[in-house]
């Protein structure tokens, strides 16, 4: 993640499917760090619409969706998601789903929602957790989330999550690479 697309990589990326600005889901264990260029994994595989990892029940699952624009500033950055559902008509809430970059909780346990805005040429990692309870079914689950800058459409990631039988306990705290701990913060 930390190894830079050259210019002539990105831009063959980005003339493939212009667009006001692009969203690449990746996963917990690929944090997005680099703010100013983007990550040479992204132009070798190209965009996706979605990602679909394994969690297990009662585990604080985390992935991050990067956005970028090369030309717009984007402002008042929404975001949105839908409940994830089985195919067997399971359901794991929304409510379950934490923006850690538009919205938490504070120290007095109030709801808050903060502003996001994005420079144009900036990527910005979009960290987002789903608190699997231990009575979550087995089964895989899908849900979509709704990126929507101010004045721009809307663009969406889908998120397909294979639940196993398998309890982890601690919410999976124990292996913090996974960045459980996320939910912390609220």
């Amino acid at each position: 993640m930390e190894v830079i697309a050259t210019k002539r990589e990105a831009d063959k990326l980005l003339s493939s499917d212009k667009r006001p600005f692009y969203l690449f889901p990746e996963f917990r264990d690929h944090p997005i760090v680099m703010q100013d260029y983007l990550p040479k994994i992204w132009t070798d595989r190209g965009f996706k619409s979605g990602i679909e990892d394994d969690a297990q029940r009662g585990e604080f699952y985390t992935f991050q969706i990067g956005i970028y624009s090369p030309s717009n500033d984007l402002k008042n950055v929404k975001v949105d998601f839908t409940n994830l559902k089985s195919s067997k008509g399971e359901i794991i809430d929304k409510g379950s789903v934490s923006s850690f970059n538009t919205s938490g909780v504070s120290l007095n346990g109030e709801g808050f929602s903060k502003k996001l805005d994005i420079s144009a040429n900036k990527v910005q990692a979009l960290w987002f957790g789903v608190d699997l309870d231990q009575e979550t079914k087995a089964g895989t689950y899908k849900g979509y989330f709704y990126i929507h800058p101010e004045g721009l459409p809307a663009d969406t990631i889908e998120l397909t999550l294979n639940v196993s039988n398998q309890i982890i306990e601690n919410h999976g705290d124990d292996a913090p690479e996974n960045m459980t701990r996320l939910r912390w913060l609220n």
